[in-house]
């Protein structure tokens, strides 16, 4: 009777999960029907990561940006990143990003930013479910130390689904996320939202590659932008 009772609450949340990735979908396609703005941009990143020992990991990470319809150079960025294991299924980590940003005039900069955050993992049958909590923060300028409104604070949520195709060296995955930005001069707005879903390849035990589609949304902000974003990344683990 357990047993029967397991094995059926085991295909209730398959049928969840394969239900959330189908309207990861079709939330972009409705969401676009009524868009003021749209863009399609390209990303394109390689990673290298690097374990220190059982609990710690290092990474570094480089992305090359396209927008306005793919026909001009948006933004770069190398990432450097620590992470820690409290435990096998929870992960504390830091990031720094330095990035080189151009605007719609073509005029570009060096920004700086940093963030901290919590990451939960969870297996459940085939499916693993990452719940990620983060707070980062943003310089516009890196000469400028001054805390103000326009380096933004801000709080990101998301939660990301990946399914262990058992046999296959494909992972599927698709995932959410909403920003709040916490030091808005009119107090504290959600201002943005992503999805995103894609799939991973192994190369080998080290190596592999990965496609995705992701779609941003902007709201509560000066020209509003939804951008359908194609990307694929390289990563290898020493």
């Amino acid at each position: 009777m357990m047993k029967e009772l397991f094995l059926t609450m085991m295909m209730i949340n398959r049928k969840c999960i394969i239900l959330f990735l189908i309207l990861v979908w079709a939330v972009a396609i409705l969401k676009d029907a009524s868009a003021q703005t749209s863009d399609v941009r390209l990303r394109v990143s390689g990673k290298v990561q690097k374990e220190i020992s059982k609990k710690i990991e290092t990474s570094l990470e480089y992305e090359h940006r396209f927008d306005q319809n793919l026909s001009t150079f948006d933004k770069a960025f190398l990432e450097p990143s620590v992470t820690y294991s409290i435990t096998k299924p929870l992960r504390v980590g830091v990031i720094y990003r330095i990035i080189l940003d151009q605007n719609r005039t073509r005029k570009q900069q060096v920004e700086q930013r940093v963030a901290a955050y919590l990451r939960y993992r969870l297996k459940l049958d085939d499916f693993e479910i990452k719940f990620k909590t983060a707070l980062q923060y943003g310089f516009d300028d890196i000469t400028n130390t001054t805390f103000s409104y326009n380096q933004k604070l801000v709080n990101r949520n998301a939660i990301e689904i990946e399914y262990n195709w058992f046999g296959s060296k494909f992972t599927p995955f698709a995932s959410a996320e909403i920003f709040y930005h916490i030091n808005h001069p009119n107090g504290g707005i959600l201002n943005q939202w992503k999805i995103k879903a894609g799939s991973s390849y192994k190369l080998s035990s080290k190596a592999k590659i990965q496609i995705y589609y992701l779609f941003e949304n902007e709201f509560n902000v000066a020209y509003p932008i939804d951008a359908h974003v194609f990307g694929a990344g390289y990563s290898h683990q020493f």
